[in-house]
């Protein structure tokens, strides 16, 4: 299960992450490169997933960030931090400051 509270993420251990983030103040290129980090609350890099502009729908401005559960799994229950950074053209823009990331327990966790 994922809820989306604003900009906090809470997500079910083990589950694949599959978040659409609204991205209509933002311009893409086809060729941009747009990474989503996950880090530790030490700043230890947890998952980072790296995609382009093509990722982006146009027209309902949204970035689908999809990460499969065997890479979720790498996460302990727990909090941590994610952003978003564009890379276009020599220029680095972070997309949002770092929000919280929450890996919750769950019963069944095959």
């Amino acid at each position: 299960m994922i809820v989306v509270n604003g900009t906090e993420i809470d997500i079910s251990k083990n589950n694949t992450f599959n978040v659409p983030f609204d991205v209509s103040d933002w311009l893409f290129k086809p060729n941009d490169r747009i990474v989503f980090t996950v880090k530790d609350l030490f700043g230890n890099l947890k998952v980072q997933k790296e995609m382009t502009g093509n990722n982006v729908d146009t027209e309902l401005n949204i970035l689908y960030v999809n990460i499969s559960a065997d890479i979720m799994r790498n996460l302990d229950i727990g909090t941590y931090l994610y952003d978003l950074k564009q890379y276009s053209e020599g220029v680095e823009i972070t997309m949002c400051m770092p929000q919280k990331l929450k890996i919750l327990a769950v019963v069944n966790d095959e």
